[in-house]
C-alpha cells in the first residue's frame, strides 16, 4: 500500500511539473511572435548540384570493371610473393 500511494504522489508531481514547465515556456515565446519554419531550399540545391558533380566525376562501367581486374591481379601477384 505504500508503495503504491508514493508511486502516485510521484506521478502526480510529475505532471505538475510538466504543466508548470509548459506553461512557461509558453509564456516566454509569446513575445517572439508565431514559428516560422526554416527555408532549406538553397541546402537540397547544394545537395542536389554534389549530386550531379559526383556524377559526372564517376568512371564509366568498363572502367570500373578494368580497374577492378587490375587490382584483382595486383593482389594475386602479392599473394606469391
Amino acid at each position: 500500500m505504500d508503495i503504491f500511494f508514493l508511486f502516485f504522489i510521484t506521478s502526480f508531481l510529475a505532471v505538475v511539473v510538466t504543466l508548470a514547465v509548459m506553461y512557461i515556456r509558453k509564456c516566454m515565446n509569446k513575445g517572439k511572435g508565431e514559428f516560422q519554419p526554416v527555408d532549406h531550399s538553397w541546402l537540397l540545391q547544394k545537395e542536389k548540384e554534389f549530386q550531379e558533380k559526383w556524377k559526372e566525376t564517376l568512371p564509366k562501367h568498363s572502367t570500373r570493371i578494368k580497374l577492378r581486374n587490375s587490382r584483382k591481379l595486383r593482389n594475386k601477384r602479392k599473394e606469391k610473393k
